[in-house]
């Protein structure tokens, strides 16, 4: 072979692997003739597992997620009253006679309103938006089955109360009026077999978790923990559907923002608590994802007692205290 052979055969050489590597770059760009949709290349996932939501500025975007948070699809942007109830409430599926759809509602002002998305694999298809409830509210949730939105506000008399809004009749109900003036339900949660509330005593002098039985049948309520702190959210109860277990916030007394996680067995009569043993860990507005916890994640108490916020939907295992963070965001919703 002479040089010239050689230099040629160089040459072709550098030129493959440049474009190997030009086409590997591209592969590695969006629009780049390849991928880099987690979506798409997620092998294993539960989809849609939970929904969450990102704030930045006015603007609040809620998205859902598969259940390693690393595929999110956009379920509905607003540039509106962000306000402080969160990212609404997230059922799948609703009970519409098929098994792919889901639902998502949320506050904005003095109504709620709601979307339906239909899911292919790990893509959505989003619905029109529409108008579910309209009145003051302090805090919603969603049934199961999405076919049920529970409000909490106030009757005409302006007592913490908390209504069922039948969302395919659109009728409401009232499902309890409470007595005491002054209080109201920061956050609700629906289980299989129970409504849980954080009620907001006066002058906000403490929390109490209750419960109501569903469906509710005259006195049906009643106090399952207490926490005098003056600060919220205390309780922010949530139910998992996969076993009768209740997570809720309790917050550390002489801490510095801790709300410390803890779990009540509510298979009996009275509530038990359970998993104390474990490590502890901290979080608010929590819901479940089958046996797991799903928080907004913070950490630890520091040499200070501070327990600084994380940014993130975090996944802890209620058993062994194992925490695992998703997804940047907030006020994860599960199924």
């Amino acid at each position: 072979m002479n040089s010239s052979t050689v230099c040629a055969s160089i040459v072709a050489s550098l030129c493959a692997a440049l474009a190997l590597a030009s086409l590997q770059a591209m592969a590695a760009k969006p629009g780049g003739g390849g991928t880099t949709d987690p979506c798409a290349t997620t092998t294993e996932f539960v989809f849609p597992a939970f929904t969450y939501r990102q704030v930045s500025g006015k603007d609040q975007i809620i998205y859902v997620a598969d259940a390693s948070g690393k595929c999110s699809r956009t379920v509905y942007k607003t540039s509106n009253n962000v306000g402080s109830l969160g990212a609404g409430a997230f059922s799948y599926p609703v009970r519409k006679g098929t098994i792919d759809v889901g639902r998502v509602v949320w506050p904005d002002g003095n109504a709620i309103w709601g979307i339906d998305f239909t899911v292919t694999g790990s893509s959505i298809q989003v619905g029109p938006k529409w108008k579910v409830y309209e009145g003051f509210l302090t805090s919603l949730d969603l049934s199961k089955d999405g076919n049920t939105l529970y409000v909490g506000g106030y009757d005409q008399n302006d007592r913490p109360a908390i209504k069922a809004v039948t969302i395919d009749t659109a009728s409401t109900t009232f499902l309890y009026v409470g007595a005491t003036g002054g209080s109201f339900f920061y956050t609700l949660d629906a289980g299989d077999t129970a409504l849980y509330a954080d009620l907001s005593l006066p002058a906000n002098t403490g929390h109490e978790l209750m419960q109501f039985s569903l469906p509710c049948v005259g006195s049906c309520s009643s106090v399952i923990a207490a926490n005098a702190a003056p600060v919220f959210p205390t309780a922010s109860p949530t139910a998992s559907y996969a076993m009768p277990i209740v997570a809720y916030s309790d917050y550390l007394a002489g801490s510095n923002n801790c709300w410390q996680l803890k779990y009540l067995d509510v298979s009996g009569g009275s509530p038990v608590p359970i998993f104390a043993g474990v490590q502890p860990r901290y979080g608010t507005r929590s819901s479940w994802h089958g046996n797991q916890v799903l928080t907004n994640g913070r950490n630890s108490p520091d040499g200070s007692g501070r327990c600084a916020d994380t940014g993130m939907v975090t996944q802890v295992d209620p058993a062994t205290g194992a925490e695992t963070p998703l997804v940047r965001g907030y006020d994860p919703d599960g199924r």
